[in-house]
């Protein structure tokens, strides 16, 4: 998915002129439920808590930069893609990020949506913006992705360099015509690609990771490793940064465009981001 954070509060909640129920969407384990310090993984090794996110409170932290790293405030990818990415797709409330996708043409440009796109990388051009990377580590999210054709829900790694031909990693990409299908992707001098097919991942939460370290690179659905690099000169060698995001493609790039059984508002719902590192 190679393609900012303006202020806290009210941007950052969701304009959605009430279109979405309430049953819509599902709720995170209650806050007195959740432990005060999450579980460490229970993948090989001995592990620190570096950084997490459980989406607590009613906005998004001010570390995502909801657009891309040379924009200030939104973006149009294009190159096959139909949205605009704002911050007014975001809306965290009950321990759970949201991330929606609506049917907005406000950018023009050829784009009929509007969505989310959040970045820890910080924007280019705002030095003392905040920003957050990390060099090898577990990254573990807790999500739900919308099905339907054209939409393409990712959690992903990019460079804290910005340059991106460094690589990227993908934790999760999913086409949702098929939800039954994830994709674990590197993208550094071409690119490895996994395809993993199981369960409907759209119909509840699931935990996806990745274990990047000097020697392998690990991917994990619940718990379970599902991919392995074969080849680590695919892998980025410097610090990145997580990205969050909820893309419409049309059609010409990968996957399908949408048609009339694509349900608009699409939501993507995140739990949690953690990310550890060996001691």
């Amino acid at each position: 998915m190679t393609s900012p954070w303006r202020s806290a509060g009210a941007r950052l909640k969701a304009v959605l002129g009430g279109t979405l129920a309430a049953a819509d969407l599902q709720a995170a384990p209650p806050a007195a439920s959740r432990p005060a310090k999450p579980a460490p993984p229970t993948i090989a090794g001995t592990w620190k808590l570096l950084w997490q996110d459980e989406f607590d409170g009613d906005s998004l932290d001010r570390i995502w930069h909801p657009c891309q790293y040379w924009d200030h405030d939104h973006t149009i990818v294009g190159h096959g893609e139909l949205q605009a990415f704002d911050a007014s797709a975001f809306a965290v409330a009950h321990s759970m990020l949201s991330i929606t996708c609506r049917e907005d043409a406000q950018y023009g440009h050829g784009t009929k949506y509007v969505s989310g796109l959040a970045m820890t990388g910080g924007e280019r051009d705002a030095p003392h913006s905040p920003k957050f990377s990390f060099l090898h580590g577990y990254v573990e999210v807790r999500a739900k992705i919308p099905a339907g054709s054209g939409l393409w829900p990712a959690v992903w790694l990019m460079p804290a360099s910005y340059h991106d031909s460094a690589g990227e990693i993908d934790v999760l990409e999913v086409l949702g015509e098929t939800p039954t299908k994830a994709y674990y992707t590197t993208h550094r001098k071409g690119r490895e690609q996994h395809d993993v097919t199981g369960v409907d991942l759209s119909l509840d939460f699931h935990t996806y990771g990745v274990d990047w370290q000097p020697t392998h690179l690990h991917w994990y659905l619940d718990g379970k490793r599902v991919a392995t690099c074969a080849d680590l000169s695919r892998v980025c060698e410097e610090a990145m940064y997580p990205v969050l995001s909820l893309a419409v493609g049309d059609g010409t790039v990968w996957g399908a465009a949408p048609n009339a059984d694509t349900k608009f508002p699409a939501v993507m719902q995140l739990d949690y981001i953690r990310i550890w590192q060996t001691e």
